[in-house]
């Protein structure tokens, strides 16, 4: 979408969304402990940011449906 075009939020998003994969790449090979201990740390403040951001840019209703994607993706 962004490529296409050039869209802020979408710009934004994608950047959010490469922080918790860079932090995923990190832990990626580590015991299952020490990747629930990393993604408690560090991931879930970024989600908590990520919906925070989403609930005031696209209003609660559109912000969930997003959230609900991005779970569905990161399953």
């Amino acid at each position: 979408m962004h490529a296409a075009t050039g869209a802020p939020l979408a710009q934004e998003a994608l950047r959010r969304i490469a922080a918790v994969y860079a932090i995923e790449a990190e832990i990626r090979g580590q015991p299952p402990e020490s990747r629930q201990a990393a993604r408690t740390a560090q991931s879930a403040p970024l989600f908590a940011e990520m919906k925070n951001w989403l609930d005031h840019t696209l209003g609660a209703e559109r912000a969930i449906a997003f959230q609900n994607r991005a779970n569905k993706l990161l399953r």
